[in-house]
């Protein structure tokens, strides 16, 4: 890839729910054209673009992605989100009774621990002149770099994230 700050181009849909497009140098190959995705066997072929977009994430994001980004179906990407997310049954227990606090059972959904999220983010105008300052952006990236913990269960370890900016004006 010649810039990989560059946003490579769109990749279409695999045509099949058992379709799927790797990177050149993927470890996701079990065999020849074959790759196993928790209990499905799809057939996997390399594809250039796929290979672009793996170096783009790797160069923008710092993911762990070389070789293991796996383009799927939209369809099968949506059973995958419905049935292999973690699932945690949680549950809160009363002091004195030492059982289940009353309404205290409750499930989490959990994802897993490479998962690689991404988001745009829109620094309005401050400035008298309607325009976005270079000092704020920095400000901005300041606050919101490095490790971070979003949302709740801070105390059980989760939502811990590493933020990255792949873009900047």
């Amino acid at each position: 890839m010649k810039d990989p700050a560059r946003i490579p181009e769109e990749i279409p849909a695999p045509s099949a729910m058992n379709d799927a497009y790797a990177g050149q140098a993927s470890i996701l190959f079990a065999e020849e054209g074959k790759v196993y995705l928790e209990d499905l066997d799809l057939k996997a072929k390399p594809y250039e673009a796929a290979q672009k977009w793996e170096d783009f994430l790797r160069h923008s994001t710092q993911a762990p992605v070389q070789g293991r980004l796996l383009i799927v179906h939209d369809d099968l990407m949506s059973f995958l989100l419905e049935t292999a997310t973690e699932v945690v049954a949680r549950v809160r227990i009363d002091d004195e009774k030492k059982t289940v606090a009353t309404g205290a059972l409750w499930y989490e959904e959990h994802l897993p621990a490479e998962s690689l999220l991404y988001s745009l983010f829109h620094l309005a105008p401050v400035a008298a002149n309607g325009t976005v300052r270079k000092g704020d952006w920095d400000q901005v990236q300041r606050l919101l770099s490095g490790v971070i913990q979003l949302g709740g269960k801070a105390s059980v370890g989760r939502g811990l994230c590493s933020l990255s900016w792949g873009f900047r004006p």
